[in-house]
């Protein structure tokens, strides 16, 4: 029982959450950084030029280093989301993927587009040129009747 719960927590702790994390710290401290940053350029009841420039030199740099937080956050937040969006794309092939099997095993390999889209739930333009594809890797043939109807013809 302790190996389910420490394999879930480790699970939880991988790659995708700790990029998370470090994104979005480095988005809060650079956004927090910027804003203490601009008010100390601001504050007029510094008294002294010295005093002043060196504040001033102390502010700049910490504006510099809060833009370079931001982006360094920003960066990592967008590598998260194209990560998400490249495993939701591998998701959705595998399904299709299993989709089209079942239905080339239920029509004896001659299946149409709107057949495969319909057990995939997907738009039939998306479908078509996965068995475009599916056609040309697995050699398969395509018939169209002289009503016009596509049926691509695989070997089962």
């Amino acid at each position: 029982m302790q190996s389910i719960e420490l394999r879930s927590w480790l699970k939880f702790l991988d790659m995708k959450f700790i990029k998370i994390l470090i994104a979005a710290s480095f988005l809060g401290l650079g956004l927090g950084l910027f804003i203490v940053g601009l008010e100390g350029l601001i504050d007029e009841n510094t008294k002294s030029y010295r005093e002043r420039t060196h504040r001033e030199q102390v502010y700049l740099g910490g504006v510099m280093t809060a833009v370079a937080s931001t982006v360094l956050g920003w960066t990592l937040y967008q590598e998260r989301e194209k990560y998400k969006a490249q495993q939701l794309e591998t998701e959705r092939e595998k399904f299709l993927l299993e989709r089209f099997y079942q239905v080339l095993e239920a029509k004896q390999g001659r299946i149409t587009t709107l057949q495969l889209a319909m057990a995939a739930k997907l738009s039939p333009k998306d479908v078509q040129a996965f068995l475009d594809e599916q056609a040309k890797e697995l050699k398969a043939s395509v018939d169209v009747t002289p009503e016009g109807k596509t049926y691509y013809q695989f070997d089962v």
